[in-house]
């Protein structure tokens, strides 16, 4: 999850690494894949090794991960946990951002439930999906740079491809 260079940390979920593997590639950023599956892990090692790019890992829960310091930026991308859990995993992802930090997501939207209009990919029920409200109450409206729900053409391998109801989110992190 966390990229981090002299100038900037990001935290991704590793997933296919392809944000992650930009960055080290584009940005020279130093890029530390975090997943609680191992397979995604090993999925972004090989990738990172066959593009030539150093990727560190970590396997963890976002749940409960603590990074042990702040990130310049996070990333996460279509984590979707159930409601009760949400709440604490706002309030880590907040924390896990340094002063002026920012956090970049997308998550599939609550629009996302009418399966007669998108594919059936995404999470295995209703409950999993986010709404802008819901972001709105968990983060300071203040911080917001981006709130988006919009349609687009997933392909992001094999599982996730297909049209889909997205949520866009960006929120920067008050300085004081």
């Amino acid at each position: 999850m966390p990229i981090q260079n002299s100038q900037s940390k990001i935290d991704d979920e590793a997933g296919e690494a392809r944000n992650l593997l930009f960055l080290a590639r584009e940005r020279d950023a130093d890029v530390t894949a975090v997943d609680f599956a191992e397979e995604g892990l090993r999925a972004a090692r090989r990738r990172a090794e066959a593009a030539g790019i150093s990727l560190k890992t970590t396997a963890a829960d976002a749940r409960t991960w603590r990074p042990g310091r702040p990130f310049d930026a996070v990333l996460v991308t279509f984590l979707h946990l159930l409601p009760e859990a949400r709440a604490e995993s706002y309030r880590r992802l907040r924390d896990a951002l340094v002063p002026g930090g920012l956090l970049l997501a997308e998550w599939f939207g609550d629009a996302h439930a009418d399966k007669g209009r998108f594919a059936e990919i995404g999470p295995p029920t209703p409950k999993r999906l986010i709404s802008a409200h819901e972001l709105r109450e968990h983060f300071p409206q203040g911080g917001i740079e981006v709130l988006e729900e919009t349609e687009r053409d997933l392909d992001e391998g094999p599982i996730l491809k297909g049209r889909a109801a997205v949520l866009r989110f960006a929120w920067r992190k008050p300085i004081s």
